[in-house]
Formats: C-alpha cells, sequence, structure tokens
C-alpha cells in the first residue's frame, strides 16, 4: 500500500518501449541488411536472445517485493485489525491502510459488521474530518483509529484512546477510544 515504487511501472515500461524502438533501429535493421542468411540469421537470433533476457534479468533484479507480488503488508494489516476489534466497530484510518482493510472487509467478506472510513471518506461525507466523525458513533458503536502523525494528538484532544495492539506494518498502531477527554466533549446516548 505504502511501497509507491509500483507507480515507476508506467514509467519503467515507456522507457522500455523506447529502448526497443531504438534497438530495432540501430541494431536490428542494419543486420536486416546483410544479404547472406547464413551470417545474417546467427547474428540476428544472437542480438534478439540479447536484446530480450537483458530487460527480464533488470525486471527480476531490480522490481521491489510489491511489483514482483510478494508484498503483504496489506494482509497484515487487516488480519490485525479485524481480528482485534470489537464486534459491529468502526475503524478510521487514512488513505494507506484503507485500501487493505476495504479490499478484505468488500472483497474477501472479512468482518462484515465492521465499518472503514478514512480522512477523505469523512471529510466527503461532510463529517468534517476523523474527529468529528467519532463523535457520529462513539459511545453507541465501539471506535477504533489508525492515525497517522500528528493525527493522535488531535484525537485525543476529544478522546481518550487505549493502545490495542502494534500492527508491525507501515508503523502502524491501532487504538480504542475509550472516552472522552473531559465530561462535555461527548454527549451520553
Amino acid at each position: 500500500i505504502n511501497d509507491t515504487t509500483h507507480y515507476l511501472l508506467i514509467p519503467n515500461w515507456l522507457l522500455f518501449f523506447t529502448a526497443a524502438m531504438g534497438a530495432q533501429l540501430l541494431l536490428l535493421s542494419p543486420i536486416a541488411r546483410i544479404t547472406n542468411a547464413s551470417i545474417r540469421r546467427p547474428i540476428f537470433f544472437l542480438m534478439c536472445t540479447i536484446l530480450l533476457a537483458l530487460p527480464c534479468y533488470l525486471a527480476k533484479v531490480n522490481w521491489s517485493n510489491a511489483d514482483m507480488h510478494g508484498y503483504y503488508d496489506a494482509e497484515i494489516l487487516a488480519k490485525g485489525v479485524f481480528d482485534a476489534v470489537k464486534p459491529h466497530a468502526v475503524v478510521f484510518c487514512w488513505w494507506g491502510p484503507s485500501n487493505g482493510l476495504w479490499y478484505a472487509h468488500y472483497v474477501e467478506g472479512l468482518r462484515p459488521d465492521v465499518d472503514v472510513y478514512d480522512d477523505s471518506t469523512t471529510v466527503d461525507r461532510g463529517w468534517g474530518g476523523v474527529t468529528p466523525a467519532i463523535g457520529r458513533f462513539y459511545p453507541q458503536r465501539p471506535c477504533y483509529s489508525l492515525p497517522l502523525g500528528d493525527q493522535i494528538d488531535v484525537i485525543q484532544k476529544k478522546y481518550k484512546l487505549k493502545l490495542i495492539s502494534d500492527l508491525h506494518v507501515f508503523g502502524q498502531s491501532l487504538y480504542e477510544v475509550v472516552g472522552p477527554s473531559d465530561s462535555s466533549s461527548v454527549k451520553a446516548p
């Protein structure tokens, strides 16, 4: 999720395409002009083999685990969150974890009783961000947060948070909202 190297795949493929056009123009076209077929065919075969083997080799040694489909942080995060939260919980997070949680929730069917909102959806719904959005659900439903950066400080101005788990991915920790910071900040049910 947070490994942005996969965003470089399109420019890499465009560079590969440009290199292939250059190889065609500078290497294969001159070989095609050789009139003796017994010399032309082995040289052409050798050049094609080299030109195809080189990008395969570079791809194997240079692509990150995310590009090689060996990147499981989203699965680890989703399992950690969905195993830890109470029934009918609401989880608030930022855009990084939200994609993995939504995939696990909607595609894999994990924890259909849990709702996941990221900071952009809380704004899109007119809730004014994560902290005001927590007030829409707390205390009627268990609320959790996967805060980013100073977001934990902002939330703690209004709510008490309890560390539930260090999820060991993205440097994320899961916190449960356990009460208001002061008695006047949250209405009773």
